[in-house]
């Protein structure tokens, strides 16, 4: 009877292997066909392709895995046990159809990962593996970056001077040395914890990440460890389980330790009766690890073990891959004396001299754009995960074919680097494939160290600051040499690509050069002294001659201005004492000051005394705008870098060609076929806020302007971004520090002159944050115009098509295409950043002022819903059809609107420069006198609104006194997007208000407002939110 039961399960399980070896393989043989670019690896049955892995080494597998590449080409299909298959690419065009799957799932090495980081980020997937990366963003903002510099240059002192005992000339291995040094920072930074393993080793969690990496890895390639149930029986398993004490024992401590310490830290401040919960938990100082502890999901915190999970993958992640990377590029340039050189002279021209102990800031370090070189190439040749897993969810495609559900993908970045047909060469080390000529030319994903999409690596400009750090402090300190020919470095993988026996350099110190000075160079100083103090004489008689003509002119003017007063002025500084607090909210503050003491018609004396007109009075501002010439003040130079001599700068024929071709991009049919993407967005932003219902105050700023990108880059642009998916953080960073940048330098005479400025820390610091601004511009126009090459017929669609249509950008592009506006690259680069950055950040601004008064206002709040109510019919605006009529017929939102716009208008301060045609009160104002016509103050000014202070939507039942609400400017150069802006806004607040009822802020969060280059809130805008359905109104 047992004899019989044996052969019948026998005899079922060969049946199965059967049916499933021939299903696999006739799976293979359908995919083959369809997709004639993938090459089938030469397999046998049962085995698959295993056959050919007869290394089981670590090195050995990476070898033959690599080889696949090399002798089939880039596109393969291999089989497993049973001829299982999977595909194994490494060509850019399949990698980017494969990310661009929507459904995101990890392959079977990822589950081998589960014993060790649980489910942290790197192992998990949807709606938890967004929430974890919600929680943890904010620790990688530059900001928080910035603070870290602090340790990242302790550490590398520290282990420069480690160092400095294998400064002999003789072979070393530094992959150990940087590892420890990694770890330190990590642990401090990411954890809060010193751990100090630098000076007191800790090799046994460190040999235990390698041990485990190993098993995981020998996983993916034994049948029997493969399956679960198989693997608890072998060795390996109970090998795993003594390391995986290790690991977790080690991430329990420093989860313990860190506890303890914040602990302390609050006991401390009880006792001197100064708790202050932002000093302790504040954004500048909160670690990863703090904001793990303090979070709650649905009213739970995180317990101990899932704040280990992700403790686990930040520990290993944060020091194995910076330490891979780091000793590569140390021993490639130890092999390159050129390369070295090169490197090396740059950090003496932009750290200086003292590169050796000097403490290394952000601004600096984004300075140094050939280490950066340096570093991609490295991250090129070896990067730090070789190999990445994607499975098919059943919505992948791939050259339109759909990929069943279920198959896994290895997308090997190692072969896609070191591709010959990408990379020329591709064993020699050379930077220069990372200048910006050679990056503009290089082919969509194929250079993706840190993957690519909304999988990216969290820590990526963390690792590129860290290994910046440690290269600038170690080639200041030491020459690197090549090592012997014994210890030529050889790698393997197993979670990341490291040495397999080390990597070895010989270092020396890094000799100063000494001179004497001779004969020639005292007569040089002599000379040079001489003609600084004559540079210092003459400029002392120019000031003084240009000061005293400058108050003259002043003098003379006020006699025939009688309605200006001239603002209180010192010799030289003119009335710049007045402007102390230099911060964007505190020259607002000063400006209304000087209104309200000393009128509304000013002269305002700069350096030198130089002056220009000041004024809130919409009388003058009525004979400024009447001007036939129109010119910008000299101020608006400092946005040429960023934006160009684009339709807001420019001036004369050039401004009214600009303003020619774009015109039709808001024509009001293109508005109505804009409606379907603003209705769209919305939608999103408010189910992005669900979570937030009944929840403390929330900053609304910040989801309103993702809101805003998305809607402006697809109406204006074509392209979608999905920022309120996959906020484009870096971007929005960047256009914040250029405002920041350009306001610094009309505050600061030294700033204002170019030559100077590009030689400060400042120029240099704009120079990287333009360069994160273009490429991500530059990246929209590229992708618009494929959509428009690979759109058949796109240049002979009839004239009313094309009004209906084409939008901004292809405005742009179409009057380049045809020849007769000649935009170059620049210009529409230009404008396209203009209406990016206009686009966006003033409607965000005005509609979060707009809540933060309804919520304050619930009088006016609950009228406007109202009228919501009663123009759609339902209070579900979401599945009602929002039209351009009936957005025009919500009047109450437009006076809402109105009304927010008079207190805090988007521009609030506006220039005009005189051309010798302007007149005031029959004055002719000489040609290049500013006129600033300050909107803000006059818009607040009790002589034309009762109360001003006060949010009175009705004050717009009846149209304002002439020229006394210009909240988008007036006459020719008056906004181009104003009816976009309205359009937009109410939709957002339609949308938004009948689904949730505002509710004020806590008194803590009361709003305060800025201006930069626009009217903003200054450190957000706060409001709390509940559901209309389960809140009386």
């Amino acid at each position: 009877m047992f004899l019989v039961l044996l052969t019948t399960l026998f005899g079922i399980a060969i049946t199965w292997m059967f049916a499933t070896i021939i299903r696999n393989r006739a799976t293979v043989s359908r995919l083959a066909k369809k997709l004639p670019i993938f090459t089938i690896v030469p397999s046998v049955p049962v085995l698959g392709s295993a056959y050919h892995f007869k290394d089981p080494t670590p090195e050995g597998i990476f070898a033959t895995f690599t080889g696949f590449h090399k002798r089939y080409g880039r596109n393969l299909i291999t089989q497993g046990l049973f001829n299982h298959p999977s595909l194994q690419i490494c060509d850019p065009k399949v990698i980017e159809q494969v990310m661009q799957a929507r459904t995101i799932e990890k392959t079977i090495i990822y589950d081998f990962m589960m014993p060790w980081l649980g489910t942290g980020l790197v192992v998990s997937t949807g709606s938890k593996w967004a929430q974890r990366r919600k929680i943890i963003t904010p620790t990688f903002h530059f900001k928080i970056l910035e603070d870290f510099l602090v340790i990242m240059n302790h550490q590398t002192d520290v282990l420069v001077e480690k160092l400095s005992k294998s400064a002999n000339g003789k072979d070393f291995d530094i992959y150990e040395h940087v590892t420890y040094c990694a770890l330190d920072i990590i642990s401090e930074s990411a954890m809060g914890v010193k751990l100090n393993t630098q000076l007191q080793p800790n090799s046994e969690y460190v040999m235990a990440v390698k041990e485990i990496s190993n098993i995981i890895l020998k996983r993916l390639f034994s049948f029997l460890r493969e399956y679960k149930w198989a693997f608890q029986f072998t060795k390996a398993h109970d090998r795993q389980k003594e390391l995986l004490k290790v690991v977790h024992g080690f991430a329990y401590r420093v989860i313990s330790e860190r506890k303890k310490q914040l602990q302390d830290e609050r006991e401390k401040q009880k006792a001197q009766e100064k708790l202050e919960e932002e000093d302790v938990y504040g954004k500048r100082r909160m670690t990863l690890l703090d904001l793990l502890l303090n979070v709650s999901i649905d009213g739970a915190p995180l317990s101990d073990s899932e704040i280990r999970e992700e403790v686990d993958t930040f520990m290993f992640a944060g020091h194995d891959t910076t330490t891979s990377c780091i000793s590569f590029a140390a021993y490639y340039l130890s092999r390159d004396a050129t390369v070295q050189q090169r490197a090396y002279d740059e950090i003496q021209a932009i750290v200086g001299p003292d590169a050796k102990s000097q403490e290394l800031t952000y601004g600096t370090l984004q300075e140094l754009k050939y280490l950066e070189m340096v570093i991609k190439e490295t991250l090129r040749m070896n990067p730090s995960v070789p190999i990445i897993g994607r499975r098919s969810a059943g919505d992948m495609v791939i050259d339109g074919v759909n990929i069943p559900k279920g198959m896994d993908f290895g997308i090997l970045i190692y072969a896609l680097h070191n591709d010959a047909e990408l990379y020329p060469e591709p064993s020699r080390f050379d930077p220069e494939r990372f200048s910006e000529e050679a990056s503009a030319k290089r082919q969509p994903y194929s250079y993706i160290p840190f993957s690519v999409g909304s999988r990216n690596c969290i820590g990526q400009r963390y690792a590129m600051l860290e290994v910046k750090t440690m290269l600038v402090k170690l080639l200041a300190n030491y020459r690197f040499l090549p090592c012997d020919a014994s210890n030529e470095l050889r790698i393997k993988t197993d979670m990341t690509l490291k040495p397999v026996n080390g990597t070895f350099v010989k270092i020396v110190p890094s000799a100063a050069v000494r001179t004497i000075p001779s004969k020639y160079t005292y007569v040089t100083m002599a000379i040079t002294v001489l003609l600084l103090l004559a540079l210092l004489l003459y400029t002392i008689l120019y000031v003084t001659q240009k000061t005293l003509q400058n108050r003259r002119h002043a003098v003379a003017l006020l006699k025939q201005l009688p309605h200006f007063r001239t603002l209180p002025t010192v010799p030289l500084l003119g009335s710049a004492y007045l402007f102390l607090d230099t911060t964007p909210d505190g020259v607002l503050r000063a400006l209304v000051d000087c209104h309200k003491r000393y009128g509304k018609n000013l002269v305002l004396q700069e350096l030198c005394n130089e002056f220009k007109l000041l004024t809130s009075d919409p009388r003058i501002f009525e004979q400024v705008i009447q001007a036939k010439t129109v010119i910008k003040p000299n101020f608006y130079r400092f946005l040429l870098p960023w934006i160009g001599l684009s339709s807001v700068v420019s001036n004369g024929t050039r401004w009214t060609t600009r303003r020619k071709i774009i015109n039709p991009a808001f024509h009001f049919k293109m508005l109505q076929d804009f409606l379907g993407t603003m209705s769209t967005q919305a939608d999103i932003l408010v189910e992005k806020l669900v979570p937030l219902v009944g929840g403390p105050d929330i900053d609304i700023h910040a989801p309103l302007r993702y809101c805003a990108m998305d809607i402006i880059c697809e109406t204006a642009m074509g392209i979608r971004l999905e920022c309120q998916s996959n906020p484009k953080v870096q971007f929005m960073e960047a256009n914040e520090e250029i405002i920041s940048l350009v306001f610094k330098r009309v505050f600061n005479p030294l700033l204002s002159n170019d030559t100077i400025f590009s030689c400060t820390s400042t120029g240099r610091r704009q120079r990287a944050v333009l360069q994160v601004i273009h490429q991500f511009t530059d990246s929209v126009i590229r992708e618009r115009m494929k959509q428009i090459k690979d759109t058949p017929n796109w240049g002979s669609r009839d004239n009313e098509n094309r009004t209906r249509k084409m939008t901004f950008l292809d405005l742009l592009l179409e009057a380049r295409l045809d020849g007769e506006q000649s935009l170059s690259d620049e210009d529409i680069r230009g404008e396209v950043d203009t209406f990016m950055f206009a686009g966006h950040e003033t409607i965000a601004s005005c509609v979060s002022f707009a809540l933060y008064y309804l919520s304050h206002n619930p009088d006016c709040q609950q009228r406007l819903y109202e009228e919501i109510v009663s123009i759609y019919g339902t209070s579900d605006v979401a599945s009602a059809d929002l039209t351009y009529s009936s957005l025009l017929d919500l009047k109450y939102a437009d006076m809402v609107i109105k009304e927010t716009l008079r207190l805090n208008p988007s521009v609030p301060l506006i220039g005009r420069l005189s051309a010798g045609d302007m007149v005031i009160d029959g004055v002719t104002i000489p040609a290049g006198t500013e006129v600033m016509i300050n909107i803000y103050d006059m818009q607040n000014d009790p002589d034309y609104y009762t109360d001003p202070d006060q949010f009175r939507p009705e004050r717009f039942v009846e149209e304002p006194q002439p020229f006394t609400y210009l909240p988008f400017s007036t006459g020719i150069r008056s906004c181009i997007g104003q009816r976009f802006a309205m359009l937009e806004m109410k939709t957002l607040l339609a949308k938004l208000l009948s689904r949730y009822r505002i509710l004020p802020c806590e008194k803590d969060n009361v709003m305060q407002v800025k201006a930069d280059l626009t009217l903003k809130p200054y450190r957000g805008a706060f409001i709390k939110i509940v559901q209309r359905n389960t809140c009386a109104v």
